[in-house]
């Protein structure tokens, strides 16, 4: 009986067009040979928690992966086993998913294993550019597209500084307009002082300030931190945390010798200065 049961299982499996759907998305998204999607539906625990994911409509998504052991895996939800690229599926209607209705129900696709530095990538090189650009903001009031560009730019300081964190190292988010600092210095000198760009020094003065609270936040970081949460650390883990700080002062060092930070510090008012820079900077490590 049992023998039957599993030749019957078999034959449906081969009649269900919602998995010849996921099978044939799968051979060409990774190039796989169909011998592994017939090891996983094999598994009695894969299989079942798929089929639950096309009649449960409480259940949201169903990923999908090949990980390094060579067996595709299926989720149904986030996981931080998950490390290398996934195909996700995901449930668009609160209906049951069926042989008739799921692509209509269905919206599917693939993320990599590395998602913040590919939305990175995505924003500095598609989204900024586009919204930006003067070409697409025709008929936009003035103010309009100041926001949107404003917004956006805040967005990939976000993404920097989380991607950052990622990696246990700050990122000071950089100012709007900062790429366009050597043209404005060179106007400011050839102009003799009289030609400022009011709007991009306030911007800039207020980075700084915000460069200055952040490095504030990190001088004042000591190993007690190590003894967090009740935690009872080791001499290695105090020789990690002074190392760790190292190499994140060396970064915001490196950060603040970018050339478009030395270049507006240069190029700041003899008569009467911008003090608040000179002092921002001295306050994050002596800026010379």
């Amino acid at each position: 009986m049992t023998d039957d049961k599993k030749k019957d299982d078999k034959q449906d499996d081969a009649e269900d067009v919602r998995l010849e759907f996921l099978l044939s998305y799968l051979t060409k998204s990774y190039k796989m040979k169909q011998d592994k999607w017939n090891k996983m539906i094999g598994t009695d625990e894969y299989r079942k928690l798929i089929l639950k994911f096309f009649e449960d409509p409480t259940q949201k998504m169903l990923l999908l992966t090949l990980p390094s052991t060579g067996l595709l895996t299926p989720f149904t939800s986030f996981n931080l086993q998950i490390k290398q690229k996934y195909t996700y599926f995901i449930r668009k209607k609160s209906e049951a998913i069926t042989m008739e209705n799921f692509r209509s129900v269905l919206t599917f696709g693939d993320v990599s294993g590395h998602p913040i530095e590919d939305l990175s990538v995505l924003v500095e090189g598609v989204f900024l550019p586009l919204m930006s650009n003067s070409a697409n903001q025709v008929g936009w009031p003035k103010v309009v597209s100041q926001d949107v560009v404003t917004h956006v730019r805040a967005f990939k300081n976000t993404i920097d500084q989380i991607k950052g964190a990622m990696k246990s190292q700050v990122i000071l988010p950089m100012p709007q307009g900062i790429s366009t600092i050597f043209k404005t210095v060179q106007d400011f000198i050839d102009s003799n002082g009289e030609e400022i760009n009011l709007s991009l020094k306030t911007t800039i003065e207020n980075a700084v300030i915000k460069w200055s609270a952040i490095c504030g936040e990190i001088l004042k970081q000591t190993s007690q931190l190590c003894f967090a949460n009740g935690a009872h650390p080791v001499p290695m883990n105090e020789i990690d945390f002074w190392n760790a700080r190292t190499k994140n002062m060396e970064s915001i060092y490196d950060q603040l010798c970018d050339a478009r930070v030395k270049g507006y510090l240069r190029g700041t008012p003899s008569k009467g200065g911008t003090p608040i820079l000179r002092g921002g900077m001295t306050h994050c490590g002596g800026w010379k």
